[in-house]
């Protein structure tokens, strides 16, 4: 006797396009909290299948396949399944132009579609318009995800960092070194005034992208410390530890969530922002939390973290317990987002 085939067993996935950047720690934290697999690749004929018939599912970043997430969203809900995904750009929908109009269109009428979530990772506060195209919001995961955890740190690199400080602050620039994320401001601050190296220990540790090379050279003949390769995971918490603030200034056309700001802010390090940056800049204020604002220009942005880094000794940090409760949040709107029947909230 045959006996009939079992239907396939319904998937709990969470999907990328890619694992690049921070898409690993998301692939982590989803496992983590949400039991969810990883499925990495585009929206084509095979993995479309696969996704239409998941239990239930997370877009990591849907912004990374808007039409993917859509047509996926679409036929989920005709079969009355829920489909989730975070937008990491929601501002993208009111640049000008007809991209931005069409992008605008499309959201607010998928805004309006039954089990279809999209959770805008800047807070409406910051961006009221927000509303209008996402369901909802919810704080960047590396805001909170680490604010429990013990890290693994390079104690060797950490003592390194400090023994060549030599009792000077260290200012830190951490991750792909270039131009979005602020590093020819930086560069051009080091240029604008040679004492500065003096008074700080400044600290640039990634790898360094073709269009920064030159700043990076002329930062490293300046006195700046230039590690010009990826950096692993103890590696970062030993340069959060030895740091006195941590570069987040980055270019006006990057103002969104940070990853390098997040984990300073859990760590307790002063982040370095932009004058006017709103999505920062709507963290530091609700936080609470001392920040060190530049100007664009480069002498008096040289001046600012002179006087900020060596003349500030207590300094406000963030309430463990405010990053916890964003982390509540998160988990509820994405198991409201996926349908997760509040599994996760054992583990808070």
């Amino acid at each position: 006797m045959i006996e009939p085939a079992s239907p396939p067993a319904r998937e709990h996935l969470l999907h990328l396009n890619h694992i690049g950047g921070h898409h690993r720690s998301f692939i982590d934290l989803f496992h983590r909290w949400f039991g969810l697999d990883a499925s990495i690749g585009g929206v084509g004929a095979v993995n479309f299948r696969r996704l239409v018939r998941a239990e239930q599912l997370m877009f990591a970043t849907l912004d990374d396949d808007v039409r993917g997430f859509v047509i996926v969203a679409l036929a989920r809900t005709m079969r009355g399944r829920r489909t989730a995904g975070i937008f990491m750009r929601p501002q993208s929908c009111f640049f000008s132009g007809p991209r931005g109009w069409i992008k605008r269109q499309l959201f607010r009428s998928l805004r309006r579609v039954p089990l279809v979530s999209t959770l805008s990772l800047l807070p409406f506060e910051a961006v009221p318009q927000l509303r209008g195209v996402a369901t909802d919001a919810v704080h960047d995961p590396q805001l909170w995800d680490v604010v429990d955890d013990d890290d693994a740190i390079d104690e060797a690199l950490a003592a390194r960092v400090l023994a060549e400080a030599h009792g000077r602050p260290v200012l830190t620039f951490l991750g792909t070194v270039n131009a979005g994320k602020g590093f020819g401001h930086l560069a051009a601050i080091i240029a604008a005034d040679p004492t500065l190296t003096e008074k700080l220990c400044v600290v640039i540790a990634g790898h360094v992208q073709k269009d920064s090379a030159g700043d990076a050279d002329a930062a490293a003949k300046a006195g700046a410390i230039v590690w010009d390769r990826r950096t692993s995971d103890s590696e970062l918490a030993a340069l959060y530890r030895a740091s006195s603030a941590v570069w987040a200034c980055y270019h006006p056309d990057y103002d969104q969530a940070s990853g390098i700001f997040g984990r300073a802010v859990q760590r307790g390090r002063r982040p370095v922002i932009r004058e006017g940056a709103v999505i920062v800049g709507s963290y530091v204020e609700r936080l609470g939390i001392d920040a060190v604002r530049l100007s664009e220009d480069p002498r008096q942005a040289a001046a600012t973290l002179i006087a900020e880094l060596t003349g500030q000794e207590i300094v406000r940090t963030a309430d463990p317990a405010v990053l916890r409760e964003w982390r509540r949040e998160f988990i509820r709107a994405v198991d409201g987002g996926i349908g997760a029947g509040h599994r996760a909230y054992d583990k808070l």
